[in-house]
């Protein structure tokens, strides 16, 4: 749940946005993630960014179970970590619709597992900081190709090639041999209906 921290009993260097869980506890790395933010960020794009964020920790609770991203993310369970992502992926790109929203969700999610594990790399105290550098380039080099937002391209119309244009003309032609409707009262009803069609094609 996203909460906005503005207490009298609290320092104001920890006012700001904050992600609390269901018992109203602070999501732990996500606040660790907020207090580094704060300052590097203009706080509407903090914001924005935490509620992607929290996202992406309400789907691991409820597909996996609560507190499973922070778990994961806290042991660098690369594993779990990618089933979490993976299946989030699942979630926003199975929508009924898809909006450049959605992508920017999916990349501050993956731009913040990211952060975090990076950050715990670089620990000295860390033992495996040099296997978690690699689990972190191996899910990085993989779910950076994921898109899910599909920009459909714009199909650009085209005139029909001159010829094409005066074949279908014979073939509609009331007086034409070669136009197949054998009835003259039908042949002149298409030929009509299908006027305001070839001054389309020809231009």
């Amino acid at each position: 749940m996203f909460f906005q921290l503005h207490s009298q009993h609290t320092p104001p260097n920890l006012h700001g946005p904050l992600l609390v869980e269901e018992k109203g506890l602070p999501r732990y790395w996500a606040t660790i993630w907020s207090t580094f933010m704060t300052g590097q960020l203009a706080e509407s794009t903090h914001i924005r960014k935490l509620r992607f964020i929290e996202d992406l920790y309400l789907h691991a609770d409820q597909s996996f179970c609560p507190a499973t991203l922070d778990d994961a993310l806290g042991y660098s369970n690369d594993d779990l970590l990618a089933s979490i992502l993976e299946s989030w992926f699942n979630a926003l790109r199975n929508q009924p619709t898809n909006t450049e929203a959605d992508q920017k969700r999916w990349d501050a999610g993956l731009t913040f597992v990211s952060s975090i594990l990076g950050w715990i790399s670089k620990s000295d105290a860390n033992p495996q900081r040099q296997s978690i550098e690699v689990r972190l380039h191996r899910l990085s080099m993989v779910y950076l190709q994921f898109h899910v937002h599909r920009r459909r391209s714009v199909e650009t119309i085209r005139s029909l090639p001159a010829s094409t244009v005066a074949a279908l003309y014979q073939m509609v032609d009331p007086e034409s041999e070669v136009n197949p409707l054998p009835r003259e009262r039908t042949r002149w009803r298409i030929y009509i209906g299908t006027r305001s069609i070839f001054k389309f094609f020809k231009r």
